[in-house]
């Protein structure tokens, strides 16, 4: 009777029919409720005994008896259906975004400026969604999203890995920041690389990336190459700036985040020269429900950008002045 072979036929339909014939202690009553006949409902008890090698019920003609090995299957069998439907109530309940959570690392500029408004579009029609953004330099985004932190990132393109994809969103122009006053002011509506290279630079020191990508143009200049003086917040930058310690160069996008709207700005030129930013996930994983319909959103929300591929400050195409 305990023949190993008899194991692979057990499932879970087997324990439905056990628990259903313990409820009604009938096995017509039983096959009636799973539209079964009562001959197959017998066999797949008898199945189920044979392969326990253990007797379940004690049969009459009339009822159906647990027996005490029967009674003590009960509640692990109610227990292990119970924890089977619950699980695949939160499979459909992901699948339809009724709930889940998505996690989301993102350069500074994309947190402040793109993925607020995103999220909160997503969220009017999937309130059951939590998520979770994180704010991280280039580096950070690629180590989050490589290391399964984050389902996905936003970030421009720093280092190549064979474990990592990215989508480009659009591209972003370098402009120059000065402050009220600046020499920079009385020249034409953009400025030349070599009118930057006059000044000293501020730069960003917490994002040696967004340094590299600059300094790797067809336009590295020393200055870029060796700034001034560096600090590691806008909010820095923006004070020495304005203090007149020298001027910033960025991308347009960065440079939309407060407080660094405070200060002057014009595009570069001679040549036009872009950054990248795109949507960074794993290679050859599938995006969650949840995070598949954020990420086609955040496509849709790239065009509402007050910066964006359509304006002229981060458009790569535009003619030299």
């Amino acid at each position: 009777m305990n023949n190993p072979s008899f194991s692979r036929r057990t499932s879970l339909r087997h324990l439905r029919s056990f628990m259903a014939v313990a409820d009604l202690n009938s096995l017509s009553q039983a096959a009636k409720a799973l539209f079964v006949t009562p001959s197959a409902l017998s066999l797949t008890i008898q199945h189920l005994e044979e392969d326990l090698g253990l007797k379940l019920f004690d049969r009459t003609t009339r009822r159906m008896e647990l027996t005490s090995a029967g009674t003590e299957l009960l509640p692990a069998a109610e227990r292990l259906l119970r924890q089977f439907d619950d699980t695949l109530r939160d499979m459909r309940a992901l699948s339809s975004l009724q709930e889940g959570h998505v996690r989301v690392a993102a350069v500074p500029s994309m947190v402040t400026l793109l993925l607020p408004r995103a999220a909160k579009s997503f969220m009017q029609v999937n309130g059951g969604i939590k998520i979770a953004l994180m704010e991280e330099p280039a580096r950070g985004v690629h180590a989050a999203v490589l290391g399964g932190k984050a389902d996905f990132g936003i970030t421009s393109v720093w280092r190549s890995s064979s474990e990592l994809q990215f989508e480009p969103l659009f591209d972003d122009r370098y402009v120059v920041l000065f402050a009220e006053g600046h020499p920079l002011a009385t020249r034409s509506k953009s400025v030349s690389w070599e009118d930057v290279s006059e000044f000293p630079i501020v730069a960003f020191g917490a994002d040696p990336p967004l340094r590299d990508q600059l300094a790797s143009q067809p336009v590295a200049l020393s200055r870029i190459k060796m700034p001034a003086h560096r600090a590691s917040e806008a909010s820095a930058i923006e004070a020495m700036v304005r203090e007149g310690l020298g001027i910033a160069v960025m991308p347009a996008l960065s440079a939309q985040r407060p407080p660094l709207t405070r200060l002057k700005r014009k595009l570069v030129h001679g040549p036009i020269c872009t950054r990248t930013v795109g949507i960074l996930s794993r290679r050859g994983r599938s995006a969650s429900p949840a995070a598949s319909a954020l990420m086609t959103l955040i496509r849709s929300e790239v065009a509402s950008l007050d910066c964006n591929p359509k304006i002229d400050i981060c458009r790569s195409a535009d003619p030299e002045p």
